[in-house]
């Protein structure tokens, strides 16, 4: 008799040890999980993040485009073919038209991204939405630096397809600059993805 009451002694011994180790461990797991910090992302900013990276690789291509036509027109000047190298400049003109839209485009889902930074938690978290935010901002600058470097080189252009004009230098040193903004515009643009997935493993 006193052998089984030992072995039922040994058997509630090592049942509440068992449950004392399984209380230490959905203790330990249900403090981690009250500790946790979640990312919280409004779907505002998250739709507006998608937009613009949509238009962001709109741009890239635009730009690739606006390179070859540059290069097209320079071609036609050379071989004298006056006509066509005015049809291309007109062609490339209403690309940059195209270009600013774009730009017009990326600044809405900016706005949208900002007016929603303050729902993002935690802390870390909206710092990296904060830095995405910040190339942006910068890649839109580029942008609108882009265009305006892109419209002069098309009057400079004209202006020597139909005049003869001497613009090699300042043609030159726009094409320089223009395409100096359009390398800035895709390492922004590649420094906003970077940080857009930081926030999305954070």
């Amino acid at each position: 008799m006193s052998a089984i009451i030992q072995k039922i002694y040994k058997h509630r011994r090592l049942t509440f040890s068992l449950l004392v180790v399984l209380g230490v461990f959905f203790y330990a797991f249900w403090s981690s999980l009250a500790t946790k910090d979640y990312v919280i992302v409004p779907q505002m900013f998250s739709d507006a993040r998608v937009k613009s990276d949509s238009v962001a690789k709109d741009f890239v291509l635009l730009s690739e485009s606006t390179k070859m036509n540059l290069q097209k027109i320079k071609e036609l000047e050379e071989k004298g073919q006056a006509d066509q190298a005015l049809s291309t400049i007109r062609t490339q003109i209403s690309e940059g038209d195209k270009l600013k839209s774009k730009g017009a485009e990326l600044l809405g889902s900016l706005s949208q991204m900002t007016y929603s930074l303050g729902g993002i938690r935690p802390d870390g978290a909206r710092a990296l939405a904060y830095e995405a935010i910040t190339q942006r901002i910068e890649m839109i600058n580029s942008l609108v630096a882009y265009s305006s470097e892109l419209d002069q080189i098309l009057r400079l252009l004209t202006s020597r397809v139909l005049y003869g004009d001497n613009i090699s230098n300042a043609l030159q040193e726009k094409i320089d600059s223009a395409n100096k903004n359009a390398r800035s515009i895709n390492e922004l643009n590649t420094k906003f993805n970077e940080a857009i997935k930081k926030l999305e493993n954070y």
